[in-house]
């Protein structure tokens, strides 16, 4: 799936994305969106901004696929938690994160 494809699926309707184009890294640095990964991307989706809202199944596919849940080490220095705490992440989204981390 390409990166383009998997933002779109995040940002917009999360259909099925397309897999047909090159495969992308989980722990892409997207330098456009304030240097988050797509785990990061992702946990700051809203349940309230789609209809069919399927963010933490999305963040368990990425994390199966081999996401990282500390990435430090990315342009903002923020790990995931430290990502949804600042974005006013979804209650659902903090349990599963808050659950998966510890």
């Amino acid at each position: 799936m390409c990166f383009l494809c998997f933002e779109y699926w995040l940002r917009h309707d999360l259909t099925l994305p397309c897999f047909t184009h090159t495969p992308f890294s989980v722990n892409y640095i997207n330098i456009q969106d304030q240097e988050n990964t797509p785990l990061q991307a992702c946990v700051l989706s809203k349940s309230e901004d789609h209809e069919d809202w399927m963010g933490i199944e999305t963040a368990e596919l990425l994390i199966l696929n081999g996401a990282k849940l500390d990435n430090s080490t990315t342009g903002n220095k923020q790990n995931v938690l430290d990502t949804a705490l600042l974005g006013n992440a979804d209650q659902q989204m903090m349990q599963y994160l808050t659950a998966r981390i510890s």
